[in-house]
């Protein structure tokens, strides 16, 4: 590097280099193309990022430099990037039913994505989404979110931050009859994946028998074999005697879905609470957008490329409900421990910029 050369110079310079290797990304058909062709521009400026970061290191002020530069350079690139891909991950993943290719857990989910709410056939309960990139996020009350994968109708829930993760297929007929049903209101039938059905209910003595599912005939032992033919899975058209589908409560936390085991106390989904204005889950959606951003911050600092964008857009999101909340104060809205609790945030943000 010449000398005359500086941390805003050298960050645009790479931040230049990283654009013209992505291009235009609104050609791509598939978002595993695209993610593909990130990974190897990310690849192409690795050396050069090291070698900033390490002639940096001594200097807070002039590494905040290169990066903000390398961000400025790359922002409306990395957006378009971002919005992209999302778009392909919508069309690959929405108006699908999906179910985890491990059948050993007991956690069995069928689930879909549709218009931004995610829904289980099998169990209670649904969630509102975003998806922006390939990160998902959930709208439960633990903040729910990961990676997303997409390939040969395959499907990667990540949680990249515990280094846990959940491949899914799409389900098939044999998958959706698996649960349980009641028939008349009185025998429950329980269908596992392991091919047993379990006969029981008031007034019936429980016993186990085996069955089969080839050819959309349900074949279960002893008590007649009925060939399926319906487009509405929660009614099983068996015999004389539908089968009425008996959903399972809702997930006890979300994480299940990429990979975490099933404990916990139950999450809340979409509900039907009043629109009225609520400072309190206001303010915590802000302290939450504020951790998250100092958290990505603080990676996009030690060198960490991957969250630039995204640190980006969490203080964008803070800084909107940071007005929001301040035009609240202003307007007489909250109460003195809410606009007590306000500074706090607004301190912690800015603190943990500086430090």
């Amino acid at each position: 590097m010449s000398s005359c050369s500086s941390p805003e110079k050298e960050g645009s310079q790479l931040g230049k280099t990283y654009t013209d290797c992505l291009g235009s990304t609104n050609t791509f058909k598939q978002s595993f193309e695209l993610l593909d062709k990130k990974a190897d521009c990310d690849n192409k400026i690795k050396t050069n990022w090291e070698q900033a970061k390490e002639k940096y290191k001594n200097d807070a002020t002039k590494w905040k430099s290169f990066i903000d530069a390398f961000g400025n350079a790359t922002k409306t690139t990395v957006e378009e990037l971002n919005l992209n891909l999302t778009k392909l991950i919508a069309t690959e993943i929405e108006g699908k039913l999906w179910v985890r290719e491990d059948d050993s857990s007991k956690d069995f989910y069928l689930c879909s994505f549709e218009n931004g709410v995610l829904k289980f056939l099998n169990s209670k309960g649904a969630f509102e989404y975003e998806l922006k990139g390939n990160v998902l996020s959930f709208d439960d009350d633990r903040g729910t979110s990961g990676k997303v994968i997409v390939k040969d109708d395959k499907l990667s829930l990540s949680d990249t931050e515990n280094n846990v993760s959940l491949n899914y297929r799409l389900a098939d007929n044999k998958d959706k009859i698996i649960g349980k049903w009641s028939v008349s209101g009185s025998l429950l039938v329980t269908l596992a994946r392991n091919g047993k059905c379990t006969l029981g209910g008031s007034g019936f003595s429980t016993k186990t028998i085996p069955y089969t599912y080839d050819d959309d005939v349900l074949d279960i032992k002893g008590a007649g074999a009925y060939k399926i033919k319906t487009d509405n899975w929660n009614v099983l058209p068996w015999g004389k005697q539908p089968f009425s589908r008996i959903k399972s409560d809702q997930p006890k936390d979300l994480r299940v879905l990429f990979g975490h085991s099933s404990i916990g106390e139950s999450v809340s989904g979409v509900s039907s609470t009043s629109n009225s204005e609520n400072w309190d889950q206001m303010l915590n959606d802000y302290e939450e957008y504020v951790n998250e951003y100092l958290k990505f911050y603080k990676k996009a600092i030690a060198g960490d490329m991957s969250a630039l964008s995204e640190y980006q857009e969490l203080l964008d999101k803070a800084t909107a409900l940071e007005t929001s909340m301040t035009a609240a104060q202003n307007d007489d809205k909250l109460s003195a421990a809410q606009i007590s609790r306000l500074m706090k945030i607004q301190t912690k943000m800015l603190q943990g910029a500086i430090n």
